[in-house]
């Protein structure tokens, strides 16, 4: 029977192979020579990509014995600045589709678990507050919560998440 970090590291390893492959492309399209690419599973697994996506998917799989959230909030952060930001600058986005995919949903829960919060629906965030429904849609509409899609919903208007902490801070 498959494990909850079974499946998280198929999708690792599933990530890693086209994430090399596009980097291999990317530099060979520069124009640069690129050899000793990892060719196993095993071998990517063992790069630092591959070790801090494994510490996330062990943390989204609540596999989280003896782990330290710091260490999952390092890695995800690292992973995240590695895959979105462009180099000289100090902020970048994360595309929604990122979220919704296979690999960006353990890298969410991963986040979540590495800073010791929870993901809420919009009708736990009524009830926690008192405040309407629309309170929390225009709310993520204006930037001032942000919103994030729980991938197991299979109702799309029922997919919006948000973390516990922003709420009880509303309160």
């Amino acid at each position: 029977m498959e494990t909850q970090l079974d499946y998280y590291q198929d999708i690792v390893t599933e990530f890693l192979r086209a994430y090399v492959e596009d980097r291999v492309n990317e530099a060979q399209y520069l124009g640069v020579r690129v050899s000793g690419q990892p060719e196993t599973d095993e071998q990517l697994l063992n790069t630092v990509q591959g070790q801090q996506a494994m510490t996330i998917a062990r943390a989204a799989g609540g596999e989280v014995d003896g782990m330290r959230r710091d260490e999952v909030t390092d890695c995800c952060t690292g992973l995240l600045q590695r895959l979105f930001a462009v180099p000289g600058e100090a902020e970048y986005d994360i595309p929604r589709a990122f979220w919704m995919g296979d690999f960006g949903n353990m890298v969410l829960l991963g986040m979540v678990w590495g800073m010791g919060d929870e993901l809420l629906t919009v009708s736990q965030a009524v009830e926690m507050t008192g405040k309407p429904h629309d309170y929390f849609t225009h709310a993520v509409q204006r930037g001032r919560l942000i919103s994030y899609p729980d991938k197991s919903e299979p109702n799309p208007k029922h997919q919006t998440r948000l973390l516990r902490s922003e709420i009880e801070a509303l309160r």
